[in-house]
Order: C-alpha cells, then sequence, then structure tokens
C-alpha cells in the first residue's frame, strides 16, 4: 500500500516536534513537507512555499492530492506538531477500510490528546468544543453512535484533529461532489482548522467503542489542556462500558 503524507510547517527546521513527526512518518511513506525553507531531514521531500501565505500554507497540500490521486492509496494530512506513530497509523488505515468498504462516507478519526499531570487529556471531545457543530457547549462530547457489522463507533461533536486520512477512493467522491477544495477559506473555524476539517463535515467520521485508544495522537506542545471540563480515556472507558445492546443508533 502506497501513501502519502503531507505537512505544513510554517517554522520547519526551527520546530522541536516536527522532527519526531517526521520519524514516525517517513518509513512508511512519503512525506513532503509545505514549509518556506528545505527541511533538513534525509528521506524528506520539501515542498517550498511563499512565507507570506501564512495559514494559507495549510491548503497548499490539496493541489498536489489532486495532482498525484492515481499514485497513491491513501492520503494523510497531519499537522506539524502531532504525532502519529506508524502502528496507529497502520491501523487507521485497517479500520478505514472496514467501515468504508461499502459506504465510503464513513472515514476514520484520529483522536487527539494531551497531557497534564500525567493524564490524557482530549481536548477536542471537551465540551467547550461541542458547539463547531451543535453541541450544548456545557456537557456534549459524542453526537452519536453508528454501528457497522456488529461494532460500535462514535462520532464526535467536534470534528477537528489537526489531520486527515483519506483512501484513494474517497478523495475522488469528494473530488466528484465538488467538496475536496483547494482554495484557502474558513470552512470549519478558521483557516487552519479547515484545512484538517473542513472535508470532514462531508464525511462520517467514526472511531471504535472499542479500541478507540488505538488512534490517539499526541498534540505535544499541551497547550489546550486548561479547558475546566475534562475528556480523559477513564470516563471515555465508562460511558462505553454501560452502552446498553439495544441503544438506539
Amino acid at each position: 500500500m502506497k501513501i502519502l503524507t503531507m505537512i505544513p510547517s510554517m517554522s520547519a527546521n526551527s520546530n522541536p516536534y516536527l522532527p519526531k513527526v517526521l520519524k514516525e512518518l517517513k518509513d512508511i511513506s512519503d512525506v513532503y513537507v509545505f514549509a518556506p525553507e528545505k527541511i533538513e531531514m534525509d528521506g524528506i521531500n520539501t515542498q517550498l512555499s511563499d512565507p507570506n501565505l501564512k495559514h494559507a500554507l495549510t491548503f497548499e497540500h490539496r493541489r498536489m492530492v489532486v495532482d498525484l490521486i492515481d499514485e497513491y492509496d491513501y492520503f494523510l494530512y497531519n499537522e506539524d506538531d502531532i504525532l502519529i506513530t506508524r502502528e496507529t497509523l497502520e491501523y487507521a488505515i485497517e479500520v478505514n477500510e472496514k467501515i468504508s468498504k461499502d459506504d465510503p462516507q464513513n472515514n476514520v478519526q484520529f483522536l487527539r490528546y494531551e497531557v497534564e499531570n500525567g493524564v490524557e487529556e482530549f481536548v477536542d471531545l471537551a465540551p467547550y468544543n461541542s458547539v463547531h457543530r451543535g453541541g450544548n457547549g456545557v456537557s456534549d462530547i459524542i453526537q452519536k453512535l453508528h454501528m457497522i457489522d456488529g461494532d460500535y463507533y462514535f462520532i464526535p461533536y467536534n470534528l477537528h484533529s489537526g489531520n486527515w486520512l483519506l483512501s484513494k477512493y474517497q478523495v475522488k467522491v469528494l473530488m466528484h461532489n465538488n467538496v475536496f477544495h483547494t482554495n484557502a477559506e474558513a470552512r470549519y473555524c478558521g483557516v487552519l482548522e479547515s484545512a484538517a476539517s473542513d472535508i470532514k463535515m462531508n464525511l462520517r467520521m467514526l472511531s471504535p467503542t472499542v479500541d478507540y485508544k488505538k488512534l490517539m495522537v499526541h498534540h505535544m506542545p499541551n497547550k489546550y489542556v486548561f479547558n475546566p471540563v475534562k475528556v480523559s480515556t477513564q470516563l471515555l472507558d465508562n460511558f462505553f462500558g454501560f452502552i446498553p445492546e439495544d441503544v438506539a443508533l
């Protein structure tokens, strides 16, 4: 399976997190960093970009996807400070193959977390962020449950995780429906968030209730854990442990 990874970075060679991100992904995929300067790392391709683009830099990868659509099986977009391990990416592809085989609208959702006092917190699942798609901003975390082949998956209110993973066929469907945008616009929050999440508004973003931890990706700066309402692995474990067999889907 051939994978193309695309990462935007305005401060590539001074970014303390990027080397770790690249080290994990360069042996399992072809990696391109969109940056105003050449990346000093073996096995990494640099797509030189205009430094004046600012946040619009995050949309530069979309044209590459369109141009190379038939050369890769999977396309991964990831921000430059989010650690996706090889094992996590392989599992994400495995899940996506399963859930999208009969419906390309089904797409795997990474779960971004940060660490506070040794505790892993899902910053994007925090109720504060549920307002992006109709949540109450106080207690809403998960929008709904979805069943595929007897297994439960959950759809979060907030679809943002700083990345996306799509098969070639899924990209083609989005392109056919004219929702794989190449122009930088704030369609999901700001431009930066839209680059990672605007396409998700046209997909059914799913994470399994069992083994969801295998889709956890670390936002290494740990800068959003200030939210007063925390969503930890323990909270999700408790919630998923009480899903009744006849739950309404």
